[in-house]
C-alpha cells in the first residue's frame, strides 16, 4: 500500500510540475518598437505577436513599445550599456551606429539557410539596402515608408483647381499653393497653400535630391561623406524660402509631427507627409482628399525618402543562441508576405516584401483606398534616406543648417559650408 501511494504521489508530482517545466523551456524574445505614428500601429504589433506566439508555443516575445524612433535608440544605448539589450529592435537609419557599437548580428547566415536568394531579393532594394554594410546584411525591412503628397481635394474645387490635377513640379505647387492660401478681409492666414517641413531631414532631403540633375544622394555609399555644400542642397533651401515668398507656406520653422493633424483639421491644403500617416488621415477627414507622387523639376517625379525602420538583431553577450534563433524565426515571420501586406493595410506603411502586392489582402486594399497604390508608384523614385556614421550629429548638422535658412538666421551659402566643415570634421575618424 504504502509503494502505491508512493507511485501515486511521483506520478501526481510530475503531473503537476509538466506546466511549470514546459514554461521553463520556452525561449524569451525581447522586442524594441517605436510607436512614431500612432497607436493603431502597437496594436497591431500586438495581434501579430500574439499569432506568433500561438503558432510558436515554444517562443515567448516581450514586445516593449518605446516611443519614437531616438527614443528607442536611447533605451537600446542604455540596455546596451547594462548588458540586458532586447534580442530584437526597430530602428530608423542607425546601422552604422550600431556597427561603430558593435552591437548588430549578421544576417547572412539566417538567411542562406531560410531561403538565400529567394528570400533577399523579394524586399524592395531601397529598403533592403539601409540594412547593408560592406555588402552584408544586417537587418530586415519591416516599417518601412515613403513620402507622398496629401491634397485636399475639396479645396481644390473651392479655389477653381482641378482636384484630379494635382502639381507635378515645383513651380506648380507654388503656383497652386498661393492660390489655395486663403486670407481674411484683414489679410491674417485663415489656410495655407502648402507645409513642407523644413526641419525634417528627409523632407529637405528629398528636395536636395530632386534639385540634383541626376538623382544624387547627399551622402556616400559607405556613410564616411555627407555632400551640403552643393548647388542642390542650395536650391533645395531657396524653394523652401520660395514657399514663403509666394505665400503658398508660413515662415519659420514648420514641425513635421504637426502636419497630418493641420491637414486633417484643413488648415492647410497640401502637405508632404509619410504613407504611414494615411491610415489616420483616412479615417479622421471629413473631405475628399488626394495622393499624388512628390513634385519633380521637370517631367519626371520627384524624389522621394524610403523612410521608416528596419529589424535589427541586437548582439548582446547575454544572448543565448537559443534566442538568436528564436529571434530570426520571429523577424521571419514578421516580414513573411501576408503579415506584411496586412500592416500595410493596417497602418499605411508600404509592405516590404515585393510579392505582398499580389496578394488578395492588396489588391483588394488597392480598390477600396486608390490613394494607397500611389504610395507604390512613389517607390520608383524613391531613394535611401541618410544613413552616415555619427548619423545623429550629422541629422542635428543638417537640421540646423535647414532650420537656420527658414528663420534668416544665415545665408543660404553660410549655412551649409558650416554644416560641410561640421559634419567633415566629425566623419573623419571614419574613413
Amino acid at each position: 500500500m504504502v509503494r502505491k501511494m508512493l507511485a501515486m504521489f511521483l506520478v501526481l508530482a510530475m503531473a503537476l510540475g509538466m506546466p511549470a517545466m514546459a514554461e521553463a523551456e520556452k525561449t524569451t524574445v525581447q522586442f524594441y518598437f517605436p510607436v512614431q505614428l500612432g497607436g493603431a500601429a502597437a496594436e497591431l504589433i500586438e495581434q501579430f505577436v500574439a499569432e506568433f506566439e500561438e503558432q510558436n508555443p515554444d517562443i515567448d516575445v516581450d514586445a516593449v513599445f518605446c516611443g519614437a524612433y531616438n527614443d528607442t535608440m536611447t533605451k537600446l544605448t542604455l540596455a546596451l550599456e547594462g548588458g540586458n539589450a532586447p534580442q530584437l529592435c526597430i530602428l530608423d537609419q542607425r546601422l552604422l551606429e550600431l556597427i561603430a557599437m558593435d552591437a548588430v548580428v549578421c544576417l547572412d547566415d539566417y538567411i542562406a539557410a531560410d531561403g538565400g536568394d529567394e528570400l533577399i531579393n523579394d524586399f524592395y532594394p531601397v529598403y533592403l539596402e539601409s540594412g547593408m554594410y560592406d555588402g552584408k546584411h544586417y537587418a530586415l525591412p519591416f516599417q518601412r515608408s515613403v513620402l507622398a503628397m496629401y491634397y485636399n481635394m475639396d479645396h481644390f474645387a473651392e479655389a477653381g483647381l482641378d482636384a484630379n490635377n494635382p502639381p507635378k513640379t515645383w513651380d506648380k505647387l507654388l503656383e497652386v499653393g498661393s492660390k489655395l492660401t486663403v486670407r481674411d478681409d484683414a489679410g491674417n492666414v485663415e489656410r495655407w497653400g502648402v507645409m513642407i517641413a523644413n526641419s525634417s531631414n528627409w523632407q529637405q532631403q528629398s528636395l536636395c535630391i530632386t534639385a540634383s540633375e541626376n538623382g544624387s544622394n547627399i551622402f556616400s555609399p559607405d556613410g564616411t561623406e555627407v555632400y551640403f555644400d552643393t548647388d542642390a542642397v542650395k536650391e533645395a533651401l531657396q524653394f523652401n524660402l520660395d514657399l514663403v515668398e509666394a505665400g503658398a507656406s508660413p515662415e519659420g520653422v514648420i514641425d513635421e509631427g504637426l502636419l497630418p493633424s493641420n491637414f486633417i483639421e484643413g488648415a492647410v491644403s497640401i502637405i508632404s507627409a509619410s504613407s504611414g500617416n494615411l491610415a489616420n488621415i483616412r479615417d479622421s477627414v471629413d473631405f475628399n482628399f488626394g495622393v499624388c507622387l512628390m513634385p519633380g523639376r521637370g517631367d519626371a517625379a520627384g524624389a522621394s525618402i524610403g523612410g521608416g525602420g528596419d529589424m535589427y538583431m541586437i548582439k548582446c553577450d547575454n544572448t543565448t543562441q537559443e534566442q538568436y534563433d528564436a529571434a530570426w524565426r520571429f523577424m521571419r515571420y514578421m516580414t513573411d508576405t501576408e503579415v506584411q501586406a496586412r500592416w500595410s493595410v493596417g497602418t499605411g506603411y508600404i509592405a516590404s516584401r515585393v510579392s505582398a502586392r499580389d496578394t488578395e489582402t492588396m489588391k483588394n486594399y488597392f480598390e477600396e483606398v486608390p490613394q494607397a497604390s500611389v504610395m507604390y508608384d512613389q517607390l520608383d523614385s524613391a531613394y535611401r534616406q541618410l544613413s552616415v556614421f555619427a548619423s545623429t550629429e550629422i541629422g542635428e548638422l543638417f537640421t540646423n543648417m535647414c532650420t537656420s535658412v527658414v528663420l534668416g538666421e544665415s545665408s543660404i551659402d553660410d549655412a551649409v559650408a558650416y554644416a560641410q566643415s561640421e559634419a567633415d570634421y566629425i566623419l573623419e575618424d571614419y574613413r
